[in-house]
């Protein structure tokens, strides 16, 4: 694989997912958990970044991005050998991408679509067409990467370009599932964490609330005694002795 098109893909990637070929790093959307230049999904964010070696990687680290969507990108071409099947991948899953790859148009992948109505083969394309219009400084830090920048026709383009709008992203029906599963699975965690100290804190919480109420509470939701009571001789919840004849 020649690595300049590696760099020409991600630029390529930025500009279809998050709206120009220097991306949006600070991008995140709630709504489907996509996040960054590459619009990866939280889920996906911590898989990669453990399959790149960096586990505890901050999606807000604009290199950390670059770094994690490149690796991914290179594992996806030395699996496919195609660009377009590494885009498939990208937008759909790599099980489709495995099915794209086996059977091509007839495996009816490229007629998928999210919930925007936006077909794989429409993504295909715009990522395509994003390659091959590249800008020259994406081009020069392609081949500069791959170090090939001395065969660069012309002068040395800008390193970089105005930061671009933001342009609405692509709403998916698996991030979205990924999403609400990794949510549900916390939550889940959080309410077994939680559990043991329950029985604690109601305790803690019935003794404050009896403080408050200046002793008119009992602890535990015991009713509280309406009678004077004799604090040295009488105990309120003392159980009352049945009268003897004598």
């Amino acid at each position: 694989m020649p690595l300049n098109e590696l760099e020409i893909f991600l630029g390529a990637l930025r500009k279809v997912e998050s709206g120009g070929y220097t991306g949006t790093h600070a991008y995140s959307n709630p709504r489907t958990g996509q996040v960054g230049a590459y619009a990866v999904s939280i889920p996906n964010w911590q898989l990669w970044a453990w399959q790149a070696g960096v586990p505890n990687a901050d999606w807000r680290d604009p290199a950390a991005q670059d770094f994690i969507a490149r690796h991914k990108a290179r594992e996806l071409y030395e699996r496919y050998g195609s660009w377009d099947a590494v885009a498939v991948a990208w937008f759909a899953g790599p099980e489709h991408a495995d099915e794209y790859v086996r059977a091509g148009a007839s495996s009816g992948v490229p007629f998928l679509t999210d919930i925007n109505g936006k077909t794989v083969s429409e993504y295909m394309g715009d990522v395509r067409q994003a390659m091959d219009e590249a800008p020259q400084f994406v081009k020069y830090q392609a081949a500069k990467r791959a170090g090939l920048a001395h065969e660069f026709d012309g002068e040395s383009p800008p390193e970089f370009e105005p930061p671009p709008e933001r342009t609405a992203p692509v709403y998916r029906t698996t991030n979205i599932e990924a999403q609400l599963k990794a949510y549900i699975e916390a939550t889940e965690r959080a309410e077994d964490e939680v559990s043991p100290l329950r029985p604690k804190l109601t305790a803690m919480l019935n003794g404050l609330s009896n403080r408050v109420a200046g002793g008119t509470r009992s602890p535990l939701g015991r009713a509280a005694p309406t009678a004077s009571l004799d604090p040295v001789t009488r105990d309120p919840y003392a159980e009352e002795e049945e009268p003897t004849d004598g």
